[in-house]
């Protein structure tokens, strides 16, 4: 037992990929408003297939978002625009080419998007771009 105690504790990762996934965003956040995603932020990848179409942005080098209606936005990363709908405790972006992301925030200065399947229509927790606000 101590062994796989011991192992287990070295796999880890570290950072915030090694944080539990999130399933509700915090409820201070208006969920249909573009406001509180505009600014700059920086990014940490989180799982392995967003690490292989992403790279990290630190606030040296951030990411910019800005609104471009009450409930919609653009997205340097991508230079795509995106619609945003409430959808129970977490956000929905929907881009005009049926591209879906599930936006979570963590807390005020920190939200993670996440792919939506077009297959199955579930979220996949297990990847994200992690949004921490520049100040």
């Amino acid at each position: 037992m101590r062994i796989f105690v011991i192992i287990n504790s070295i796999a880890l990762p570290t950072g915030h990929a090694a944080a539990q996934t999130v399933r509700d965003s915090i409820p201070e956040i208006p969920l249909e408003s573009a406001a509180p995603y505009a600014g700059d932020w920086a990014i940490e990848t989180m799982g392995p297939d967003v690490r292989d179409a992403f790279e990290d942005h630190d606030c040296s080098r951030p990411v910019s978002i800005k609104t471009t209606g009450p409930a919609s936005l653009r997205h340097s990363v991508d230079r795509m625009d995106f619609t945003i709908m409430a959808d129970g405790t977490t956000a929905v972006w929907e881009a005009p080419e049926d591209d879906r992301l599930r936006a979570i925030w963590v807390s005020a200065d920190e939200f993670r998007p996440h792919s939506i399947s077009d297959w199955d229509g579930k979220t996949d927790r297990e990847q994200a771009l992690i949004h921490t606000r520049c100040v």
